[in-house]
């Protein structure tokens, strides 16, 4: 994402209270840029902010709920006066077989990864066509590529979220200053994999080799205490 002419990016981390979401509002504030932290839990929202000053921002959102997540953007847009990027790493997982995860838990993993990237879309490119451009990141997963057992209803979501994504490349293509791009990390030790529900009678793990959210080495030991968005 480009620097505008009148200053620092304007840039909304959604998922940006956990692991990569984090990470990445953290180094963007240490690059200059103008930051709003975006996840549900309102409360953690606001201390992360807190946290990671340089005049960081927080909103609360779902990215399920398309009026939630036009609301947001709107503010973004009110308190800035423009948005220059969105990185979105949002996402929940279950493990399990097909038949062992309920429906509607499936259901709820792949909504979070492809309506909630739609809603991400139709929310933001509106804003970039009238400023004249702006970059849409989706922090995907190296298993939109492939599948692993036990994880089946990840991998539809992240299957899901790259076809999604590789239409919007088409789709704005011709449309000069507006990007959407698209990242699939390995295995990364995030709080996604201690937290997912477990239909298959064991808890998941980040499979080896595993790096830590900005990108270094993590013992296999470790362990990531902080909530997810």
């Amino acid at each position: 994402m480009p620097s505008t002419p009148s200053g620092p990016r304007v840039v909304l981390v959604v998922g940006g209270t956990s692991g990569i979401g984090l990470a990445t509002a953290r180094q963007l504030v240490e690059r200059g840029d103008t930051v709003v932290v975006g996840a549900r839990d309102a409360g953690r929202v606001a201390s992360v902010a807190a946290e990671l000053g340089g005049g960081t921002t927080g909103v609360a959102l779902e990215v399920t709920d398309a009026a939630s997540v036009d609301a947001a953007v709107e503010r973004c847009v009110a308190d800035h006066g423009r948005l220059d990027g969105v990185v979105t790493s949002a996402q929940t997982m279950a493990y399990g077989t097909v038949e062992q995860v309920p429906a509607d838990v499936f259901a709820a993993v792949v909504d979070t990864a492809v309506i909630g990237t739609v809603h991400l879309a139709q929310a933001v490119l509106p804003v970039f066509r009238r400023q004249g451009g702006g970059q849409l990141v989706v922090v995907s997963s190296l298993l939109a590529e492939m599948s692993v057992p036990s994880m089946t209803a990840y991998c539809t979501a992240k299957w899901g979220q790259l076809g999604l994504v590789r239409g919007l490349q088409l789709e704005v293509r011709r449309e000069r200053g507006i990007g959407v791009s698209i990242v699939l990390p390995g295995a990364v030790d995030t709080p996604i994999y201690h937290q997912a529900a477990t239909y298959g009678g064991s808890a998941g793990s980040a499979p080896p080799p595993v790096v830590s959210p900005s990108g270094s080495p993590r013992p296999a030991s470790a362990r990531w205490t902080t909530r997810a968005g």
